[in-house]
């Protein structure tokens, strides 16, 4: 079950106080762990200590719907570049000027 107070993070990323599992109270390096802050300090749990939290799932599942989508996308680019015989160059810096 998801906690709607917490947030998910990866410790690369984001650092919220003492970085220690409140679950094994082992140090938090270079790992995906979910927090939430009370008046008085951060709570963090490492991932492998919750994995009972379905968010867990959606988050990979959001991970990879953007892959697969950003892998369409790529291939519907290089069907432009054959088709309309235009570079990625091009097509690069045609979506950074529409971004503007």
């Amino acid at each position: 079950m998801a906690h709607k107070d917490f947030h998910y993070s990866h410790s690369n990323k984001c650092q919220t106080g003492i970085m220690t599992c409140a679950v094994c109270h082992k140090s938090i390096t270079n790992s995906e762990y979910r927090y939430r802050e009370t008046a008085e300090k951060f709570i963090n749990v490492h991932r492998a200590c919750c994995l009972e939290d379905s968010k867990w799932t959606e988050l990979d599942n959001q991970i990879i719907k953007a892959a697969a989508t950003e892998k369409a996308v790529y291939s519907d680019l290089r069907e432009i570049e054959k088709i309309r015989a235009v570079t990625m160059d091009y097509i690069a810096a045609l979506a950074e000027e529409l971004g503007k």
